[in-house]
């Protein structure tokens, strides 16, 4: 007698009222575990401590790929490689949080138009990279391309 097939059925449907989570420090395992439930109800995930987990960012795009079409906001905190916002074209915030740096503004480039992002903000906690550093933000606005987000109307920092 086999349990593990039923046992993985039963577990993809598990937290199916899930709407937002915040992932914390954790093993790479949990976000594959993650990855394989359906979670019908998510719409906004939080990767607050992203940057202290070994694997993030390989364990990130399947996640995102699986469940990048249901969310609404997105919230990171590193500076990622990773193609958000064609893997997830419904998200109308995104929040990106770093304490060492400004953004690269490849991060946000996409290969289609993204029409449902209205919002971002970008928080930088390190003296060198804060709001007040006028020349930094200054290059990083220069260089940032929003020409695929027609709907965007608001960018915080």
């Amino acid at each position: 007698m086999t349990i593990a097939p039923r046992k993985k059925d039963v577990l993809a449907t598990c937290l199916s009222n899930l709407e937002s989570i915040i992932f914390g420090e954790f093993h790479a395992s949990f976000l594959n575990s993650m990855t394989d439930l359906s979670l019908p109800s998510l719409k906004e995930v939080n990767f607050d401590h992203l940057g202290y987990v070994p694997g993030r960012k390989e364990n990130l795009v399947p996640f995102l790929t699986k469940h990048g079409g249901k969310l609404r906001t997105v919230l990171l905190c590193i500076d990622h490689d990773v193609p958000v916002f064609d893997l997830c074209p419904n998200i109308t915030r995104f929040e990106y949080t770093d304490q060492d740096k400004i953004p690269n503004p490849s991060r946000f480039n996409c290969k289609v138009d993204h029409n449902a992002l209205t919002k971002v903000i970008i928080s930088c906690f390190n003296a060198s990279d804060s709001p007040s550093n006028t020349r930094g933000w200054s290059q990083f606005f220069d260089a940032l391309d929003l020409s695929r987000f027609p709907s965007l109307c608001e960018i915080q920092t």
